[in-house]
């Protein structure tokens, strides 16, 4: 069987065409899902950075549980008390947090430093340094430390709703809000 030479070439540049065809639209459909990825990354990037603003200021959360009874006097000694703060700064995404407890077992100021960021619902906290400032009374007997290096990346969940921020979940969270001067 002979074929002419002018059908076989017809045949292939149909086919070539056809599958450069093919082939646009797969580069253009690939390009297109790149950009709807980048655009989406754009958007959530957005997004966790209004909330690492709208995060920007000091927060605090106090506890005051009472006094423990002395067992051998029956009087009145050390108070329960416990008291939180945070302190986010947008312009280089540091934060400080300060823990103030006296209790029974130790009593004292714990501080961490470091940055954060925002994504999602959570905030991931890098600390580079903490303290511990014991109470003079302090039970423990613990020695303290002051900007000690003990890098850690913490996750917590939280919600920001106006004055008030949550953080953690359930039985964990806490209340902190918004002192009306910061920002």
């Amino acid at each position: 069987m002979h074929f002419k030479p002018v059908v076989i070439l017809a045949s292939l540049l149909v086919i070539n065409t056809v599958h450069a065809a093919s082939a646009a639209t797969t580069i253009d459909d690939q390009l297109l899902d790149q950009m709807k990825r980048d655009t989406r990354k754009a958007i959530i990037d957005d997004l966790n950075r209004r909330k690492a603003i709208a995060l920007a200021g000091d927060w605090s959360t106090t506890s005051y549980y009472g006094f423990l009874r002395n067992p051998s006097t029956g009087g009145l000694g050390r108070s329960l008390h416990n008291g939180k703060w945070f302190a986010f700064r947008a312009d280089d995404s540091s934060y400080k947090y300060v823990n103030i407890a006296s209790g029974p077992l130790i009593s004292g100021t714990i501080i961490e430093e470091g940055t954060y960021e925002v994504n999602g619902n959570r905030l991931i906290l890098h600390r580079k340094t903490e303290s511990f400032l014991p109470a003079n009374d302090d039970p423990s007997g613990r020695p303290g430390y002051k900007d000690r290096r003990n890098p850690e990346d913490s996750t917590l969940e939280f919600n920001l709703s106006g004055q008030e921020l949550v953080i953690g979940k359930g039985y964990y969270a806490e209340t902190f809000r918004r002192d009306p001067n910061s920002k």
